[in-house]
């Protein structure tokens, strides 16, 4: 299969955060190649629940796996890093959404592409726009920034100090 190019959104809120995004990253790497990754950000959970606050990247890639392919290896990357599946909208150290797929449209019961919350979550739009501020929904057909100005709430996201260097991982 060619390469494409897709977009995933990673998030944790357990332990050494930005050390979990990171790995999350180095393990991607050994069927992907990393093209951008976007400033961390950290906002409340989604719930506005208890739970410790999340810290949100976006990392551009590009793969010659199929779209099940990469949910299946992604999913990997996630047990391997002791990610717990027993609860919907519970804590993890890491959990790793594809966003979108080279701009296809695709369902299954593994994933939906593109991802069904883009266009409602603070933390996977504001750093979208910093590695793709062209991007636009393949469904809505609205750009990112308009997706970021029809946002209901923001969940207090704002981009934190430290960075993960593409470089260095």
């Amino acid at each position: 299969m060619q390469e494409v190019e897709a977009i995933l959104s990673f998030g944790s809120n357990q332990g050494l955060k930005i050390d979990n995004l990171k790995t999350s990253i180095t393990y991607l790497k050994d069927k992907c190649n990393i093209l951008s990754i976007s400033p961390v950000y950290e906002t409340l959970s989604l719930l506005r629940d208890n739970q410790e606050n999340y810290y949100n990247l976006i990392a551009v890639i590009s793969t010659n796996l199929s779209i099940s392919d990469l949910i299946t290896f992604i999913h990997h990357i996630e047990q391997t890093m002791g990610r717990k599946r027993d609860k919907i909208w519970a804590s993890r150290i890491i959990d790793i959404d594809i966003v979108d797929y080279n701009n296809q449209v695709y369902s299954s019961p593994l994933v939906t592409v593109p991802h069904y919350g883009i266009t409602e979550r603070s933390f996977v739009l504001y750093p979208l726009k910093d590695v793709k501020p062209d991007y636009i929904h393949p469904v809505s057909s609205k750009s990112v920034s308009d997706m970021i100005e029809s946002l209901q709430d923001d969940l207090g996201i704002k981009q934190v100090d430290e960075f993960i260097d593409i470089k260095n991982i």
